[in-house]
């Protein structure tokens, strides 16, 4: 792994410390699964979120399968009520006519 300088390391906690100041993601069982690949499907009142995200997902947007299709793990199933600071994606506003 490759050393990192103090102003490197700096960067990744402030980061860090912004997404916590978002609220905790608490991970919920989806609706269902996908049947073909297994990937979750959203049940009612839920989202999509990335662990390092300031945005959730209402909707599976093209954000949402880039992410499903490239690391299926970085994506969590949400509680609507849990998304804290979190603001909406433009792509699934722009999708649900918002």
């Amino acid at each position: 792994m490759p050393r990192r300088t103090k102003a490197t390391r700096r960067h990744i906690e402030a980061a860090y410390k912004k997404i916590e100041a978002l609220g905790r993601l608490v991970p919920v069982t989806p609706g269902s699964k996908h049947p073909v690949d297994g990937s979750p499907i959203l049940g009612e009142s839920q989202a999509y979120a990335t662990f390092t995200g300031e945005v959730y997902h209402p909707l599976r947007c093209r954000v949402v399968a880039d992410k499903l299709d490239n690391d299926p793990k970085g994506i969590v199933v949400i509680d609507l009520s849990t998304v804290g600071g979190r603001r909406e994606c433009r792509t699934c506003q722009d999708e649900r006519g918002v």
